[in-house]
């Protein structure tokens, strides 16, 4: 009996959704731990205070529901994330020919460095990914333009006139007279509400943009990438290709003439991942298994860089022992651990003079005040007496002191040590001057 169950989990498709929950729970288990050392940023706690995007007015909704620490604040963002992996499944499913290979498309996908900062940072890739991927799942299931996944997208964000224009070509492909007048409603009324700001002088952000792509998806990744695209174009007549290749040719365009916001306008390219993975194994496959080394080697060094990239990003914290303290993420540590310290000593108000860090700390409960002051040291070699150290690894990477007002100026141990020994000096003599006089 449990021969014949085995022989059925190895036939049947239990074996594949097995492997994939597995693989989407180690992801977001690293992502919920990588979670636990993260601080806001002051951008995202300018956001959460005085923004009324949408994107804030859930990331709110969620804090006032929950409670307000870090896990809730990231917690929309790892449910979209989860969202995303399960949809880019369902797709590759329907898209590839074996299902074992949606597997690998989930997870070169849970590795891009540009997902993974849109599951943990308090940015909108990852619901724009969210919308563009629902829709290419209801046109390959249903067979149909996704009305009204298109009609919401109209109201959520302007980056989608991209996939309007993307969704025009598609139609005209396909010589869907509907499609392609819904697209263009779509398209204009979008632009109507949000619009694409070509205003400025024109500059050439080429180099920029493409390095600011390399590190989403990956150098090795993004050159096969495009190349699949390219090639895809000519042989398919595919959904998740033409919103892909209209992502990815439109940044490269407008790059040439301005600097170009990624995070709204690159992040729906990535749908066409399941395009290269096919693509990968349809040029493996096809050839004697004498002949296939190559391509398994060209794979295994692309998956080998970005497997490197995503173990710096999770384990960007170890960066602090080789004395790089303004790493790519630092700006998301220290005022966590900052306020804890501060409510460890009974402090719930104080004055920061620093806009920023008060942004950051009002988060976790310190309030701004005037008394006392907390002053930043630059000097990390040095100590001050009431000083605060936020130490990682066991370095000391910032250092703060608190003094009672902003005209007070902070004392070091050493000048503290040297006023002692001549405080006990004029002691000393004070009481060998007094019987003398007497």
């Amino acid at each position: 009996m449990l021969k014949d169950m085995w022989d059925i989990y190895r036939t049947s498709n239990l074996r594949t959704n097995v492997l994939f929950c597995l693989i989407l729970g180690i992801n977001v288990g690293m992502l919920l731990f990588a979670c636990r050392d993260l601080s806001i940023h002051h951008r995202e706690a300018a956001g959460v205070f005085y923004s009324q995007d949408l994107l804030f007015v859930v990331v709110r909704f969620f804090l006032d529901t929950f409670g307000w620490n870090d896990y809730v604040l990231r917690l929309p963002f790892v449910l979209v994330h989860m969202g995303n992996m399960f949809l880019l499944y369902r797709i590759s499913r329907l898209y590839l020919k074996k299902p074992r290979d949606s597997l690998i498309v989930v997870l070169v996908y849970a590795l891009l460095p540009g997902v993974m900062f849109g599951a943990l940072l308090v940015l909108k890739s990852g619901f724009i990914i969210f919308i563009t991927l629902l829709c290419c799942y209801y046109q390959m299931r249903f067979k149909k333009m996704p009305y009204p996944i298109m009609f919401i997208a109209v109201f959520v964000d302007g980056s989608f006139a991209i996939l309007f224009f993307a969704l025009f070509f598609y139609a005209l492909k396909n010589k869907n007279t509907l499609g392609m007048f819904a697209s263009l409603v779509f398209f204009a009324l979008n632009m109507y509400l949000f619009g694409l700001d070509v205003s400025g002088s024109p500059r050439n952000y080429f180099l920029q943009n493409l390095g600011k792509m390399a590190f989403y998806f990956s150098p090795l990744l993004l050159v096969f990438y495009f190349y699949t695209i390219i090639n895809a174009l000519k042989k398919q007549n595919n959904i998740l290709v033409d919103i892909g290749a209209t992502s990815l040719f439109f940044v490269i365009l407008l790059s040439f003439r301005q600097d170009v916001d990624l995070e709204s306008l690159f992040p729906m390219s990535v749908v066409a991942l399941p395009v290269a993975i096919r693509h990968f194994f349809s040029d493996m496959r096809v050839r004697l298994p004498d002949f296939r080394v190559a391509y398994v080697r060209r794979f295994v060094v692309i998956f080998a860089l970005l497997l490197a990239q995503s173990f710096v990003l999770y384990g960007n914290k170890l960066l602090y022992l080789f004395g790089m303290e303004n790493h790519f993420a630092s700006s998301y540590y220290i005022s966590k651990d900052l306020a804890n310290i501060l409510k460890s000593r009974g402090i719930e108000s104080i004055n920061v003079g620093n806009r920023k860090l008060e942004l950051a700390l009002r988060f976790y409960g310190i309030k701004d005040s005037q008394s006392p002051y907390l002053i930043p040291i630059t000097n990390l070699n040095e100590s001050y007496v009431d000083e605060i150290d936020i130490v990682y690894l066991g370095k000391k990477v910032a250092s703060f002191v608190i003094v009672p007002s902003v005209y007070d100026k902070p004392l070091s141990t050493t000048q503290a040590h040297k006023n002692k020994q001549i405080q006990k000096l004029q002691d000393s003599t004070t009481s060998s001057v007094q019987p003398n006089l007497q």
